[in-house]
């Protein structure tokens, strides 16, 4: 059965299940189980937030991480603490557990599977909410399939730790489905606003003319998941400021305090660090 449709839109509505074509506008005639694949698979399939380890925040240089210290955005170490580091976008795990927290992502019930592409050195054992799996070593892209526990109704955790000794890998998905399935590739700004909801510095710098104490707020780049907990990362040694600290902070920003003495102008600079991670 063929229609001609110059709404491709329309046509996805019409496909349903079945296989047609579809003629646009007289021109070429493609499968419209190709055309609804390709329109209707949604965007931002990986449930992982920085896969690729790209955004780093914190400027971790690598290495070992404790018990619940994050190194790369979004990236933990677990139970015992982990040993990680990056190159050219690949990852070597060398021991330990390395954890993303998803934020309620209605899992409970359903299909997962968890893939890397490249891994090297031995097998990747995997847990999700306490089910296990192994992404076996391969050259492609490889993964374990889970079925997330029904109860795991809130937060899902994602924990890989080398199955026996270091190994090396990259691009990190979890995605519905028993298949792993190519990367995707998010824009970097995308992918860098998706972790500052949890983790997100920000980089400050006035000038007063009066010697004193005052505070300033300064607004987030975006809204953060919860009031975080934040800190002055980076304050400088700078001519008149005798003291600065953080005096509150809410989903939309943070207040820094701070005190001047001396004559004339003073300029200052400075960056926070708010942290709202699971």
């Amino acid at each position: 059965m063929a229609k001609k449709i110059s709404d491709l839109a329309a046509a996805v509505a019409l496909a349903g299940t079945e296989l047609m074509e579809v003629v646009q506008g007289g021109g070429n005639v493609r499968s419209a189980a190709s055309q609804v694949a390709a329109l209707s698979t949604p965007g931002l399939k990986n449930y992982l937030i920085n896969g690729d380890f790209a955004i780093n925040q914190r400027a971790f240089a690598g290495g070992a991480l404790a018990a619940g210290v994050y190194g790369f955005d979004r990236w933990k170490a677990g139970t015992g603490g982990c040993n990680i580091s990056l190159s050219a976008g690949v990852l070597t795990h060398t021991s330990g557990p390395l954890v993303q927290v998803i934020e309620a992502p209605n899992l409970a019930g359903k299909t997962i599977t968890v893939s890397v592409d490249g891994l090297s050195g031995g097998n990747l054992a995997v847990n999700v909410e306490g089910v296990a799996g192994v992404i076996v070593a391969s050259a492609g892209r490889s993964g374990a399939s889970i079925a997330v526990p029904g109860t795991s109704t809130g937060n899902v955790t994602v924990t890989l730790t080398p199955a026996s000794g270091a190994v090396t890998y990259k691009r990190v998905q979890v995605e519905l489905g028993s298949a792993a399935t190519a990367f995707e590739w998010r824009p970097a700004n995308i992918e860098r606003s998706m972790c500052e909801r949890y983790y997100q510095l920000v980089n400050a710098s006035f000038q007063y003319p009066f010697s004193g104490t005052a505070i300033s707020f300064f607004f987030f780049h975006n809204k953060m998941r919860a009031t975080p907990s934040s800190t002055i990362t980076n304050a400088g040694a700078q001519a008149g400021l005798t003291s600065v600290g953080v005096n509150s902070s809410t989903t939309d920003g943070v207040a820094v305090q701070y005190t001047l003495s001396g004559t004339g102008g003073y300029a200052v600079g400075l960056q926070t660090g708010s942290d709202a991670e699971l």
